[in-house]
């Protein structure tokens, strides 16, 4: 993980001081996907997802001798596609579709230690128990342990008090292992 953030601190250096493009270029290829999936759990529309992230990197790109990064640029991106969704979105916050998106397709490293973290629940009982959970907890899990960031970034993404976040995940992965153990 240090070297992710050592790796986006180059990034950033190089398009706030350089004005570079590639590296622009680079930033975007790295986490507009991240930033497609989460705004797809957060709203079911895929154009404006799309549209959304388009404007939080020509905003980024646009104010970027302004902007200062406090802790990483990925949690930076992630806060301001989240306030700008809920912002300027006027669809209400829907709830993740699940079948027939490939959200959950994907073999990733996080996803893997998701399974473990949850007693290795196998697909489709999590499917089922992850659609049972809250939309707070859903995201909650989702940034933990599919984006693989901190409990103090979640907090910060969510705007939540660092407890608030630690007594969240608690309660979801709870929920999880006693759907399990009832299935």
């Amino acid at each position: 993980m240090e070297s992710k953030i050592n790796e986006d601190l180059l990034l950033w250096n190089k398009i706030s001081k350089e004005d570079d493009v590639a590296a622009f270029d680079t930033l975007f290829n790295k986490y507009s996907d991240v930033l497609y999936n989460y705004g797809m759990y957060l709203i079911s529309d895929r154009e404006e997802v799309k549209d959304k992230i388009q404007d939080v990197f020509i905003n980024f790109y646009k104010n970027r001798k302004t902007i200062f990064i406090e802790d990483s640029l990925k949690q930076y991106l992630l806060i301001s596609f989240r306030r700008l969704l809920f912002k300027k979105s006027s669809i209400q916050k829907a709830t993740v579709l699940l079948e027939g998106d490939d959200f959950f397709d994907k073999e990733t490293p996080e996803s893997e230690l998701l399974a473990k973290e949850l007693v290795q629940i196998n697909e489709e009982k999590f499917l089922v128990a992850f659609k049972q959970l809250s939309d707070r907890e859903k995201e909650v899990i989702l940034l933990r342990y599919f984006e693989d960031e901190t409990s103090q970034s979640v907090s910060k993404i969510m705007d939540l008090e660092i407890n608030s976040v630690y007594k969240l995940l608690s309660k979801s992965v709870s929920k999880l292992k006693k759907f399990q153990n009832n299935a």
